[in-house]
């Protein structure tokens, strides 16, 4: 059995700066979610049309992203793809 992460003395366990839960608030890294998925909000989502461009380099006319809360969807970017 493995032991349960014991959080810092007075630092409640869903403490959202805990290093342990990722980077802290305003970190570039935090535009990537789980999987290295990109976020459609908070920090890196600031300029959608540049996120949008980076999305179709990346992966094409139809891009996997996180919407807030982590969850996940398909962006559709392509005209055609839309049709």
């Amino acid at each position: 059995m493995t032991p349960e992460h014991q959080p810092p003395t007075g630092t409640p366990a869903t403490d959202t700066h805990d290093p342990l839960f990722g980077p802290p608030p305003g970190c570039p890294a935090g535009a990537l979610g789980p999987g290295g998925l990109h976020r459609l909000y908070g920090a890196g989502a600031e300029d959608l049309d540049d996120l949008y461009e980076r999305l179709r380099e990346q992966y094409g006319p139809v891009a996997p992203v996180l919407l807030h809360d982590d969850v996940p969807m398909w962006v559709v970017l392509g005209h055609a793809e839309n049709l």
